[in-house]
């Protein structure tokens, strides 16, 4: 980065607040999935398991073969008894190379992309640990086991295959407060499940009722060289560090220690997902921020450069316009601003197209709002503006914008979210007479 660009941004954030912003933002985006995944798998392979003691292991498992596997592979123990017997990986093999590439191909991409794991940067993997055989009455399996990989593993995933069974769901809970149960008795005959959490997850597993079930257990683990843990504590470190960036925010603002800090910050994402946006609603509500999902028209003018052709493509484009009665726009438009480019940037403007609160509700009255970069998270976004959606070309003067930017808008003040009533004096200027969104916030349908 040059010198000019840090003084400039330094200018902009004297405080650093907007820069610690838009790296929280950024980080809870990346740590927005959930703590559990659960899929439904009729289509998996069947994976051709063998053990030296009992042969292939047919799925679905019936109640006969189940006992004969029991009975191969445990000698010792009563049929009738109640156990989880499990079958470690030096004692079995998965000899259907499909169902491995299945796992790697269709699975664990599922996975990370319902827990928030970026699979780009932590480049995840499941690591086969052992087959469980669970019969009437049993518990599912050991959910918590010694693991061969400690600083790589942040997670398990449990495969249960075909084989007719009741009971036996999982219940899973994070902190005590959300609370998920997977019931795998569905179709368990015929369709193969796949449940995955992270460590830390409270794992309980319900008796099976009747029947057998066969379960392959893997342990997630990062084959990356990256430092950063996937899991609950990167979801946690990243909600708690926006919100002791949004508390900066607010406290300079009532205490007035900022020549310019404003009032309204747009924070601008390639793609806002719905998770991300229930990760900061309960943060929103507490701190007393009004968090709205905006539309912004971005445009850009100045002088241009035209290439050397440019006059004479000009002249056949007016003479067709002329002479040959064109109904086509497109035939009239072919080609005018091909390679034309700015040259000297000279205007740069933002302005909201539409402004929804979280709720739902749209604020029609918001419509053409100007504002400017000094209220954009992150401060480099101009500089991201690439291709625009069209533009105009004047001669010497050309206008390009952007129609269709994701934005989130996050406001100062607590007076909607404490009963009390907006006065001209404690809106931002640019906001007056916006409507105040509905006290609860409830997520977006």
């Amino acid at each position: 980065m040059s010198d000019l660009n840090m003084t400039n941004e330094d200018e902009q954030d004297p405080l650093g607040i907007r820069a610690e912003l838009a790296n929280a933002l950024s980080d809870c985006e990346d740590n927005c999935g959930s703590f559990y995944s659960f899929q439904s798998l009729p289509d998996a392979p069947n994976p051709l398991i063998t053990t030296g003691d009992y042969g292939v292991v047919g799925v679905p498992l019936s109640d006969p073969e189940g006992k004969r596997l029991l009975k191969s592979t445990a000698p010792e123990t009563p049929v009738n008894d109640t156990f989880s017997l499990a079958i470690n990986s030096s004692k079995m093999r998965i000899r259907n190379h499909k169902f491995n590439g299945f796992i790697h191909e269709k699975i664990i991409p599922a996975i990370c992309k319902t827990l928030g794991v970026k699979t780009r940067i932590f480049n995840p993997e499941a690591v086969f640990e052992a087959m469980f055989v669970c019969t009437n009455g049993s518990e599912l399996v050991p959910c918590q086991s010694s693991i061969p990989e400690p600083d790589k593993h942040f997670g398990k995933l449990l495969i249960v295959l075909p084989s007719e069974f009741t009971g036996g769901a999982l219940r899973l809970s994070r902190g005590g407060s959300d609370d998920f149960e997977a019931i795998l008795e569905t179709e368990s005959a015929i369709s193969t499940s796949a449940v995955a959490w992270f460590n830390g997850v409270s794992v309980t597993a319900l008796p099976i009722l009747s029947g057998y079930r066969l379960v392959l257990s893997y342990n997630l683990v990062k084959r990356s060289t990256s430092t950063i843990m996937p899991g609950l504590d990167a979801q946690r470190e990243a909600i708690e560090s926006l919100r002791r960036g949004l508390l900066r925010w607010k406290e300079v603002k009532e205490e007035n220690r900022s020549d310019y800090l404003p009032d309204v910050l747009y924070y601008f994402s390639d793609a806002i997902d719905l998770r991300f946006l229930n990760k900061l609603s309960p943060l929103m509500s507490e701190l007393g921020v009004h968090l709205y999902r905006a539309e912004i028209k971005f445009t850009r003018g100045g002088s241009v450069i035209e290439p050397d052709d440019y006059k004479s493509r000009r002249e056949k484009i007016e003479y067709r316009r002329r002479y040959e009665d064109s109904d086509d726009d497109e035939d009239e438009d072919d080609g005018r601003y091909d390679d034309v480019e700015l040259d000297e940037i000279l205007t740069e403007d933002f302005s909201i197209k539409k402004l929804v609160a979280l709720d739902g509700t749209h604020l029609d009255e918001t419509t053409g709002i100007p504002f400017d970069e000094r209220e954009t998270i992150p401060m480099s976004v101009l500089d991201d503006f690439d291709e625009p959606d069209d533009q105009e070309y004047g001669g010497i003067w050309e206008s390009h914008w952007l129609e269709q930017c994701r934005v989130l808008s996050f406001r100062a003040g607590d007076f909607a979210f404490h009963g009390l009533h907006p006065t001209e004096g404690n809106i931002p200027p640019h906001l007056q007479g916006i409507a105040e969104p509905k006290n609860e916030l409830r997520r977006v349908p």
